[in-house]
């Protein structure tokens, strides 16, 4: 399937611009009721077909016979899904400066032109366990946004396809790296 490929093209390119490091991170591509999420433990970076697990929406349970586990954020991509049936991405990352600084202070749309095209609206998230229930459930609740920030844990990046979440994220960074610019000239 082409959107897989795309999948992990971006996966890989996402790790090499430095949105995440390791196993961190996970995305997802959402195919009817069903999504291909990444493994848990998998890096980004050495992403294949056969690291991606197939989830069914309604039941969360994976299907087919693979013996990985799905990232312990499947329950948020699942809620994103099921909230946004338009989105067929979700990246999930986590950029240095976009985590720093990843409050209110950080979105600041009109400092490019291409931020305000790209990225119009973002949600802001309190500090929650990694894989909770509770995250998925607000995160869930805050889909309706183009971009959610995780305090401490990154940001979260919808896209009608991957291309449009790999470009959200990237633009995401490249925000937080000028708010931040722009906090140490402003000192």
């Amino acid at each position: 399937m082409k959107e897989l490929k795309e999948l992990i093209k971006y996966s890989r390119l996402a790790a090499e611009k430095g949105l995440t490091v390791g196993p961190a991170g996970n995305v997802s591509f959402r195919v009817k009721d069903r999504m291909f999420l990444k493994a848990s433990g998998i890096w980004m970076s050495e992403l294949r077909l056969k690291d991606l697990v197939e989830v069914d929406l309604n039941s969360l349970k994976t299907i087919g016979r693979s013996r990985l586990c799905p990232s312990c954020e499947f329950r948020f991509h699942a809620a994103i899904y099921v909230r946004r049936p338009e989105i067929k991405c979700v990246m999930h990352t986590h950029p240095v400066y976009a985590t720093v600084l990843g409050r209110k202070t950080c979105f600041q749309p009109e400092l490019c032109p291409e931020f305000g095209v790209y990225l119009k609206t973002a949600a802001f998230l309190p500090k929650m366990e990694a894989g909770s229930e509770e995250l998925a459930r607000k995160v869930g609740e805050a889909a309706g946004h183009e971009l959610i920030y995780l305090q401490a844990h990154g940001i979260i990046a919808l896209g009608q396809d991957v291309k449009q979440a790999f470009l959200r994220s990237l633009l995401a960074e490249r925000m937080a790296r000028m708010v931040f610019l722009g906090l140490m000239v402003d000192r």
